[in-house]
C-alpha cells in the first residue's frame, strides 16, 4: 500500500513539474513575440531568460540564442550588432545540432532567417526549416504541442516564404486542426 502511495506521489510531482515547465515555455514564447516588437519587452525577455527557474534545455538555449539576434536589432553600434548576431547564430546552431528533433528550434531559426536582412547571408536553412515545420504540422494532433502548432501556423500563414500551394496546405492543416478540436 505504501509503495502505491509513493508511486502516486512521484507521478504527481512529475506531472506538476511538467506542467510548470510547459507554462514556463508558453510564457517564454509569449515574451519572445513581444520582445521582437518592442525594445522594453526585449529587456524583460532577457531578464526572464536569466531567472533561476529557467532550466537549461535545448529549447531554452534556442530562446537565449534568439535573444542575441534581437539584441543585434536593438543595438546602435554596428560592431555590437554584428557581434550579437554572430553569437546568436552560433548558439542557435549549437542548440539545433544538440537536439535536431526539437522542431521548435527550427521554428525559431525560421523566424530569424526570414526576417534577417539579405546582406547578412543568413537564409540558407529556410527551405529545410519550412519542410520540418510542415512535417510537424501534419502530425497527428495528439502528438504535438497545440500552442506551438498555433504559433507555427500563424507565422507561416503570414510569411512571404510560403508559396500559394503551401498557403493552401496551411488552410487545410488549420481546418483539420479545428475539426479535431471540435470547433
Amino acid at each position: 500500500m505504501k509503495s502505491i502511495f509513493f508511486v502516486q506521489l512521484l507521478f504527481g510531482i512529475f506531472l506538476n513539474t511538467v506542467s510548470a515547465q510547459d507554462s514556463l515555455l508558453v510564457k517564454t514564447r509569449n515574451m519572445y513575440v513581444k520582445a521582437a516588437q518592442n525594445e522594453d519587452m526585449f529587456n524583460e525577455f532577457l531578464l526572464h531568460l536569466e531567472e533561476e527557474e529557467i532550466k537549461a534545455s535545448p529549447t531554452i538555449s534556442g530562446y537565449k540564442a534568439v535573444g542575441y539576434f534581437l539584441k543585434s536589432r536593438y543595438s546602435f553600434n554596428p560592431f555590437s550588432r554584428w557581434k550579437s548576431f554572430k553569437k546568436g547564430k552560433k548558439l542557435l546552431k549549437k542548440a539545433i545540432d544538440t537536439a535536431p528533433a526539437v522542431v521548435e528550434l527550427n521554428y525559431l531559426r525560421f523566424t530569424i532567417q526570414t526576417k534577417a536582412p539579405k546582406f547578412l547571408h543568413y537564409r540558407s536553412q529556410i527551405t529545410t526549416d519550412k519542410q520540418k515545420l510542415f512535417e510537424y504540422l501534419r502530425k497527428e494532433q495528439t502528438v504535438i504541442d497545440p500552442d506551438l502548432r498555433h504559433r507555427i501556423l500563424t507565422f507561416l500563414e503570414a510569411s512571404d516564404f510560403c508559396s500559394e500551394a503551401e498557403q493552401n496546405d496551411l488552410k487545410v492543416i488549420r481546418q483539420a486542426g479545428l475539426a479535431m478540436e471540435g470547433i
